[in-house]
């Protein structure tokens, strides 16, 4: 009768890999047919379409004007006009000379357009 080899009792107790790997090689072994598994393809349609950002034809454009010295907190009022509220902001550093940097902003209301494609 042939001898057949004995499995020894504590190499079952052993990760299988070497010993930095701590048991990833066998981990990889039976995770490999999952990870090869694939699903359906997926497809994506994406869509572009243009678009276009104008002022509103039925809004005036405001402009605002604030002055930036500390504890000042003076604004301009507001107007459609640039050259007024310039007219404002120079007016108040003739009355406070030290006051001579001045926030101005442009305000409006926009609206945006589909692009139609011809």
């Amino acid at each position: 009768m042939p001898v057949l080899p004995q499995a020894d009792p504590a190499a079952s107790a052993r990760p299988s890999g070497n010993a930095r790997s701590g048991g990833r090689t066998a981990l990889r072994r039976l995770l490999a047919p999952a990870l090869r598994q694939r699903g359906p393809a997926v497809r994506s349609v994406i869509r572009h379409t243009e678009h276009r950002i104008i002022r509103d034809s039925e809004t005036a454009p405001t402009v605002v004007a604030s002055c930036l010295s500390a504890d000042c907190g003076w604004s301009a009022v507001p107007g459609p006009d640039v050259a007024a509220v310039d007219r404002q902001c120079m007016t108040h550093t003739g009355l406070n000379q030290e006051h001579t940097r001045f926030l101005r902003g442009f305000e409006d209301i926009a609206v945006v357009h589909r692009v139609e494609k011809t």
